[in-house]
């Protein structure tokens, strides 16, 4: 199974041979570049010209991230980087047309508000008091709306109900209600840092892609503003963020001194970053038997699936069906 391999600005990166060799903390980690499916370098880190040109030569995507996880851009070998006018019109097409583009927003709703539940049900397995809000998250409906704003604030609904039952979840941290620009207590800043390192994931996947960034369905699609990321964020979440957020509390491997506060921002120190951000990637190498076929994939491939099956759907080879957590 090829992997991602991460470079931080502290890490040390030299090519010997075949082999990766890295070098961090007086620590030494050496890789076969057969074994590499792409490289993740996270903060500011200069790395040699003839290791970049040996990745692109050996067809090993690079990828390049601030420090807070958001995506910037990227190196990718020329026969992984396909750019098709066609399939961004048609992309466009299901966007402009408000059927086409109700049928994609119905069928994420759906998704993510499956998602949600399921993380919810394992909470309440555990032993959490939240059947309330199950039952109320369960009760919303989508189909008979005929409307994207309707859509999108029943899809509010949701979220409102599943950051009161995480608060249950997570006591004792101030979490009363999602605070965002700025966070205003510890979960919000973990949520905030958290997304944007999913948001650096999807879209350094859709980089890959003949898909444009900025056009989304249930997000707005502006200059500048990655909206397909944060629609197909919108899905992975629960199950990869705020799972891990959940993790880190319930293990008291986060602690209160992990924070800093200016004004009314709360942020996570370099220390709290770097110990969110760890348990993330290894979400994100998580590997989890598909149903049908019976093989293991990771969730980064499951990301990446998801935008393959979009790009069926606009090519009008098979309809979209959103990603939704069975296990």
């Amino acid at each position: 199974m090829k992997i991602y391999v991460d470079i931080f600005p502290n890490t040390s990166v030299r090519i010997i041979g075949n082999k990766l060799v890295l070098r961090e903390n007086n620590r030494i980690r050496v890789i076969k570049l057969e074994d590499i499916k792409g490289v993740n370098c996270r903060g500011r880190k200069s790395i040699p010209a003839y290791v970049l040109y040996t990745f692109l030569h050996k067809g090993i995507a690079v990828y390049y991230y601030e420090g807070n996880g958001r995506f910037l851009g990227g190196s990718i070998p020329l026969p992984k980087q396909s750019h098709s006018a066609d399939l961004v019109m048609r992309q466009t097409e299901y966007r402009q047309d408000p059927v086409k583009r109700l049928v994609l927003i119905r069928e994420m709703e759906r998704g993510i508000k499956h998602n949600i539940l399921w993380l919810l049900e394992k909470y309440k397995n555990m032993g959490f008091r939240i059947d309330n809000y199950i039952k109320i998250i369960d009760s919303i409906t989508f189909s008979e709306v005929e409307e994207p704003n309707q859509l999108k604030n029943r899809e509010g609904r949701i979220w409102h109900n599943f950051y009161r039952a995480f608060d249950l979840v997570v006591p004792g941290w101030g979490f009363v209600r999602r605070t965002r620009r700025p966070p205003k207590d510890p979960i919000s800043a973990m949520m905030s840092y958290g997304n944007q390192v999913l948001y650096g994931k999807i879209q350094a996947s859709i980089y890959t892609t003949s898909l444009h960034q900025g056009i989304g369905y249930i997000h707005e699609t502006r200059e500048n503003k990655r909206s397909l990321s944060f629609d197909i964020a919108d899905l992975f979440k629960t199950i990869v963020v705020y799972s891990t957020i959940s993790h880190l509390v319930h293990w008291q491997l986060i602690k209160k001194s992990h924070f800093e506060k200016e004004g009314e921002e709360v942020r996570l120190n370099e220390v709290g970053k770097r110990i969110l951000r760890k348990e993330l990637l290894k979400k994100f190498n998580e590997r989890i038997k598909h149903p049908q076929t019976l093989k293991k994939h990771s969730l980064s491939s499951y990301i990446q699936q998801e935008l393959d099956k979009l790009i069926k759907h606009l090519k009008g080879n098979k309809p979209y069906t959103s990603f939704k957590a069975w296990w």
